[in-house]
């Protein structure tokens, strides 16, 4: 597939989010999905059953309306797309707005996602959902 192909890939996932369609058909079952940060969702998913387990799952029960995404950039070069865009109609259960803004960077090959790596506004992501659980640190010695 082409550059151009590719893109029309990303653009059905961008606008599957929110509508009617299942977004994750976009995805290889065997994706890798890096969100990058410190937030509570941070971390590299393998695969979409522990991407729905592990992320869709929990901020799905946290989202009282997932609102859609708006495109406002797609570069593409050979299997890789670049995607800026941002949501709108997303608040959380609680009240939080969560309208965040992404850069993303995703492989897509033989007409399916396999990679995608995310930017995001982490301290937005901390305000609408809680800052991450750290663990305590170790006991001193002594």
């Amino acid at each position: 597939m082409g550059a151009q192909e590719n893109k029309e890939v990303v653009h059905r996932f961008l606008t599957g989010v929110g509508s009617e369609g299942n977004p994750l058909e976009a995805f290889s079952p065997d994706v890798r999905v890096h969100l990058t940060g410190t937030h509570k969702f941070a971390g590299v998913y393998n695969g979409i059953q522990d991407l729905t387990e592990r992320f869709f799952i929990p901020i799905m029960s946290q989202l009282e309306s997932m609102g859609w995404f708006v495109e406002d950039q797609l570069i593409a070069e050979g299997d890789y797309v670049v995607a800026k865009f941002h949501a709108e109609g997303r608040r959380t259960k609680t009240g939080n707005p969560y309208n965040n803004q992404y850069l993303c960077i995703f492989k897509v090959e033989g007409g399916k996602i396999t990679e995608m790596e995310e930017y995001a506004d982490t301290a937005m992501v901390d305000k609408a959902f809680g800052p991450a659980q750290r663990p305590m640190s170790e006991p001193s010695a002594g």
